[in-house]
């Protein structure tokens, strides 16, 4: 993931990168220099069934208005 991260920093070198990650997860990007903001998931949203706190966190990020978003697959 951090070779995309850099990838994109350089394609969009004045772009302000946010990273939507879980709790577990995060702490491995914070130091990351590439990322600007690190929004933190609980954990409970992302693997358990929690559809309502799920879609606040969307309609959140929706408030954003990103130009683009990248949605990295685990392999």
């Amino acid at each position: 993931m951090t070779p995309a991260i850099r990838a994109i920093r350089k394609a969009y070198p004045d772009a302000i990168v946010h990273f939507w990650a879980g709790q577990w997860s995060a702490k491995a990007l914070d130091h990351n220099d590439n990322i600007d903001k690190i929004i933190r998931i609980p954990d409970e949203v992302l693997f358990k069934i929690r559809p309502l706190q799920l879609i606040n966190s969307v309609v959140s990020l929706r408030k954003e208005h990103y130009d683009l978003v990248v949605i990295f697959q685990p392999s």
